[in-house]
């Protein structure tokens, strides 16, 4: 049975409460509301990366380190299938341990993005390949790993320490958040679409919604209560690293939904069109048979997927309903 947040639990305190419908207008009013664009708001944040201070190191200590690359376990940390593998291998210092250095193989892609936003200083090109990290770039990557592990539950969750997440072990990853999207409409219009990230975050995956899915559906733009995940630290670090556009240390909802955006869409315009879909689903039957909306009143409708519970929560849910 589906279970809900009740709506007024759940509203965050940037939530424009006195906005929300219904409410009566005249056809003054109602003449100029559907004549508007549709209104998308997209608020909250889902991670933020853990602060790491290290020293910079100076260019003389950049050439002298020494790094052993039989030592960086490399091999069992690739993830590509492809015969070529075109990624970056970037070295750094261990946020748990400042005299140990990791790496991993970083995305083309995630790795310019770092290039485009941190200084060229910030990056060594070793003689052995590696680009090994310093000063603010090392610190932002090393606060992502960082997060990615602890707070997501990557670590944790990697049950037999073979460095991936297999489907048994990806339930204990803690990459779900609270997520309500709803909108107020005028007959067939939809006016002010609302996607909130709630307080709720780094949840269990096995307490979502999608996790008990046995029907192949996929997860939407409105009903995501995960991103896209990787299956090792390594791939879940470039789909971050892709994801936090601006480097600021924190995936916001609105970037977050670029993984459900198709490339030719804004996110504002992919969610627009999906609320729409949806709100023309309700209106009319498979037999295409319009249910009776009254003319002059702006109505709500909540299409938040269902609330993130453990599962004694669930069933003591089920039980009271």
């Amino acid at each position: 049975m589906p279970i809900h947040v009740k709506p007024d639990n759940f509203i965050p305190k940037y939530y424009e409460k006195d906005n929300i419908a219904p409410k009566t207008i005249d056809n003054l009013e109602r003449d100029r509301i559907n004549k508007q664009k549709t209104s998308v708001k997209i608020d909250g944040d889902i991670f933020q990366y853990r602060g790491v201070n290290f020293k910079p190191l100076t260019q003389k200590e950049l050439i002298e380190e020494k790094i052993d690359i039989s030592s960086l376990d490399l091999s069992s940390k690739s993830t590509t299938s492809n015969s070529q593998d075109n990624r970056v291998i970037i070295a750094f210092r261990d946020p748990e341990d400042k005299e140990k250095i990791i790496a991993y193989k970083l995305d083309k892609e995630a790795f310019e993005g770092l290039e485009k936003k941190f200084s060229s200083s910030d990056f060594f090109q070793r003689e052995d390949g590696i680009v090994r990290l310093n000063k603010a770039a090392e610190q932002y990557v090393a606060g992502w790993v960082l997060e990615i592990k602890k707070n997501r539950g990557y670590e944790e969750a990697d049950k037999n320490n073979d460095g991936f997440i297999n489907d048994k072990e990806k339930g204990d990853l803690r990459v779900a958040f609270e997520h309500r999207t709803d909108y107020d409409y005028l007959d067939e219009k939809t006016i002010n679409i609302r996607s909130i990230a709630g307080e709720k975050i780094y949840q269990k995956f096995s307490h979502t919604e999608e996790s008990r899915r046995t029907d192949g559906t996929q997860n939407t733009i409105i009903k995501s209560q995960t991103l896209k995940f990787g299956n090792s630290v390594e791939n879940e670090l470039s789909h971050t690293l892709r994801l936090d556009e601006n480097k600021d240390g924190t995936i916001t909802l609105r970037e977050g939904l670029e993984d459900y955006t198709p490339e030719d869409k804004t996110v504002d315009e992919h969610l627009a069109k999906s609320v729409y879909n949806s709100h023309m689903h309700w209106i009319y039957d498979d037999r295409l048979v319009k249910r009776t909306l009254p003319l002059n009143i702006v109505g709500i409708r909540d299409i938040s997927p269902e609330q993130i519970l453990s599962n004694k929560e669930r069933e003591e849910a089920n039980k009271k309903g």
